[in-house]
């Protein structure tokens, strides 16, 4: 079975250090071909309301936590650190 995959953008809230911020996301989401099942990859911080300081935050959005870590490379997904319904799983594009 082959996938699609397509940019895709959202809003979500860091929060981590004692500090929350406003931000936008991107990320890669790959579709199964012939069905409604897609997983969310890839993620990466595109814009801040405000600065954070270098540390590890809990990305929030769609109704999924992502752990992201900001050092002075710039953004990372920390591995191991996800919640939510898309977590290790293909999800449905009707509960997203």
């Amino acid at each position: 079975m082959s996938c699609t995959r397509e940019p895709i953008r959202m809003s979500g809230v860091l929060r981590g250090n004692k500090q929350s911020a406003k931000c936008m996301v991107s990320a890669v989401r790959v579709t199964l071909d012939g069905t409604r099942l897609f997983k969310d990859c890839r993620y990466s911080v595109e814009w801040l309301s405000e600065p954070l300081p270098k540390g590890d935050y809990k990305l929030s959005f769609c109704g999924m936590i992502i752990g992201m870590r900001l050092s002075k490379e710039g953004w990372s997904t920390i591995e191991g650190c996800a919640d939510g319904v898309q977590s290790g799983l293909l999800a449905n594009r009707s509960g997203h």
